[in-house]
């Protein structure tokens, strides 16, 4: 499971059966849709969402649950920050870049 960033993050999973990435979104079903994930605003949620993770790993809801960190750019936007670089979000082409992410 990732380490606990002081960033805002989202949870992010692969779902067993094909292995496409999904997030945890508000009602705590797992998501393909990014835009519907719960996004953690401190340490303490991000623990919060660490745990389920683990939680839904053990009972075989997800593989790889991990924090990925994000920001909110002009209009509510959801960045992915990778390295020192942002990227925009946009349906299943921003998922694919969370694909086995280490």
């Amino acid at each position: 499971m990732s380490k606990i960033v002081s960033a805002r993050c989202v949870l992010a999973a692969n779902r067993p059966s094909d292995g496409v990435e999904v997030f945890l979104d508000f009602e705590g079903a797992w998501n393909e849709n990014i835009r519907e994930a719960v996004v953690a605003q401190s340490p303490d949620e991000g623990r919060a969402l660490e745990d389920r993770g683990a939680y839904d790993a053990s009972h075989n809801l997800v593989v790889e649950p991990r924090l990925i960190e994000v920001r909110e750019a002009d209009g509510g936007e959801l960045t992915l920050r990778v390295g020192g670089d942002e990227h925009p979000l946009d349906g299943k082409q921003a998922a694919g870049l969370f694909v086995r992410a280490t």
